[in-house]
């Protein structure tokens, strides 16, 4: 009697551990501009071809970095789902765009700012090929030191 209540006891106990969801690892979301790949993290130690392998559907366009156990590329559904189950991963993050500086465009500039931001040549000193818009950067030369040396000449 004493060996079966030990044994119903094991099982009671082991029951909830299999019975556990599975933690799905987050995908760190992007804030921005997205591609619709991912970057995905993979834990120390572990070969990148085993994780590489396994994903049938997915279309890896970056795997040979050498500084950090990790690849890039497009997933699908079912690579996605596999990744974020699967123990070997660190992390997922969206990979996305991010643009150094915006521009601004100017309507109606002034002929000079116009001028100097066509690429097109003018013929016959004729400016209607001149949209007369100007555009530059965003910043518009916000933390930037000019110094001028004057010599006198």
């Amino acid at each position: 009697m004493h060996f079966l209540t030990s044994i119903v006891a094991t099982i009671t106990l082991a029951v909830p551990i299999f019975a556990s969801p599975v933690l799905l690892h987050p995908i760190q979301k992007f804030d921005g501009e997205i591609t619709g790949k991912y970057i995905v993290k993979l834990k120390n130690g572990i070969p990148l071809a085993n994780v590489l392998g396994q994903l049938v559907g997915a279309r890896i366009t970056h795997s040979d970095w050498t500084i950090i156990n990790a690849f890039a590329g497009e997933l699908d559904d079912v690579s996605l789902a596999l990744l974020r189950v699967s123990p070997d991963v660190e992390y997922i993050v969206q990979d996305g765009v991010r643009r150094a500086f915006a521009t601004q465009t100017q309507r109606n500039a002034p002929w000079g700012l116009s001028r100097i931001d066509q690429s097109a040549s003018l013929t016959n000193r004729n400016t209607n090929s001149l949209s007369f818009s100007y555009i530059y950067d965003d910043s518009a030369g916000r933390g930037v030191d000019i110094y001028i040396v004057d010599t006198g000449e």
